[in-house]
């Protein structure tokens, strides 16, 4: 959220943090382009420090190997609700809401802003709040109770031995959430999509174990992200995980297409 508390979709709240800065230098992979930030330092600040104005005049896309500033602009939520309420195929929208925790009352504007565009255009998709940040989250259940939530899980980086602590349905469960988001790790993770499977498959039986013993407080199902690899799409699709996300979309609706989900 900017500093005139303009809703905008766009990843790093801080272009500051190692993994923006990684996205900066176009080293994120299988996505296109890559975030464009100012080298000017009156502007080089967090988004919720910028206008919406300051944030489209010198932040925005460029082309990931080439580094060609790409003709786009960075959209406004109020601009995807508009896009999202014509598209009849779109039934489920993860907000991954990256405002700091510590900013609760830029959470308390995000909510009452999400719900007044979905009112004002007769949006039918549902929402989840989605969040790296337990505090964050706790937050949008207290502002949002009506919604879906989920709290993402990264493993750790290395040799994954404490497979608990993984546990997105876990982490769902204790926080009261719906739906449970664990993470693929990333490349510092030995056997990054191994490990992943092995999360998922345990987490699958525990949703199995909650929902059963649970009824009343159910985990609607296990969503992975972010999985790019149609091997690795199809082995998700065949456990029975509840969704997946992913930067080819068009992919991802292939394989479960055949997959007949």
């Amino acid at each position: 959220m900017t500093a005139d508390e303009e809703v905008v979709l766009w990843h790093d709240e801080s272009p500051f943090e190692m993994r923006a800065r990684f996205r900066q230098l176009g080293l994120e992979p299988v996505v296109r382009f890559r975030p464009r930030v100012p080298s000017d330092a009156r502007f080089l600040r967090p988004v919720s420090e910028l206008t919406l104005r300051e944030l489209r005049a010198h932040f925005g896309y460029a082309d990931g190997v080439s580094g060609r500033v790409a003709g786009s602009e960075i959209p406004t939520l109020d601009e995807f609700v508009v896009w999202a309420s014509r598209e009849e195929r779109l039934g489920l929208v993860f907000l991954d809401v990256k405002v700091p925790a510590a900013r609760e009352d830029l959470l308390g504007v995000l909510v009452r802003r999400v719900e007044a565009l979905r009112r004002q255009h007769d949006a039918t998709f549902r929402v989840v709040y989605e969040s790296a940040s337990a505090d964050a989250i706790r937050s949008l259940v207290r502002l949002a109770p009506e919604h879906a939530h989920a709290l993402d899980v990264e493993p750790p980086g290395g040799v994954v031995t404490d497979w608990e602590s993984c546990s997105a349905v876990r982490a769902a469960v204790d926080h009261g959430l719906r739906v449970a988001t664990p993470q693929r790790p990333r490349g510092i993770t030995l056997f990054p999509f191994t490990t992943h499977r092995r999360i998922v498959t345990r987490d699958l039986e525990r949703l199995r174990q909650h929902n059963e013993s649970s009824p009343g407080a159910p985990v609607e199902g296990i969503c992975s992200f972010t999985i790019n690899e149609a091997n690795e799409m199809r082995e998700l699709v065949e456990l029975g995980v509840w969704a997946i996300q992913s930067d080819r979309p068009a992919l991802l609706r292939d394989v479960a297409s055949s997959g007949g989900r």
